[in-house]
């Protein structure tokens, strides 16, 4: 029963699930894996879960499951890009814990693989649109302060006019009395 339990839990997960040798190759993996990277069974059979990632996530991918390996972490999260066998690029969130008996460290490393290309996309655009409206922010500041900046010379202009004006009164109120 316990079996047979496991077995469908691990087939049936929408999660991706793989089984992984200590030496990062894969040994296992469930249906949702397969269709997260595109590849069957005979593809990723003895290949390193690592030569899935892209380069820009190897680091992070590595250093987690180094840290796993040696015992620093009993578990490793990391998100980090990855080639579909389709082509392109997307993002998966990977979760590395061991397996086995507990007194040995585990046998074997359980790798949980999200998709998380739709979350990096809303998250990319969020802050595209945070970026838009901090320009929009600014140019309206800036627009503002010419705006300010506008009327204060259109003040003094009118000052200078109306002062120019008295003056010139003045002067003709002058003209008129001397003459």
């Amino acid at each position: 029963m316990h079996t047979d339990f496991y077995r469908s839990v691990f087939a049936d997960s929408s999660l991706g699930m793989g089984i992984l040798g200590k030496n990062g190759k894969l040994i296992t993996v469930n249906g949702a894996f397969k269709h997260l990277f595109g590849y069957d069974d005979e593809e990723l059979s003895g290949r390193e879960l690592a030569d899935l990632i892209s380069a820009a996530g190897r680091v992070a991918y590595d250093d987690g499951f180094t840290q796993l390996l040696e015992g620093r972490s009993r578990h490793a999260i990391c998100e980090v890009p990855f080639r579909p066998k389709e082509g392109g690029e997307a993002w998966c969130r990977i979760n590395l814990s061991h397996a086995g008996p507990s007194e040995h460290g585990g046998r074997f490393i359980v790798a949980f693989v999200e998709d998380v290309t739709q979350q990096k996309s809303i998250a990319a655009n969020l802050l595209a649109a945070k970026e838009q409206a901090e320009s929009a922010r600014v140019d309206a500041e800036r627009a503002q302060a010419v705006a300010e900046h506008e009327r204060t010379v259109a003040r003094r202009a009118q000052s200078a006019a109306e002062k120019a004006q008295s003056e010139s009164q003045r002067a003709q109120e002058i003209a008129e009395r001397a003459a």
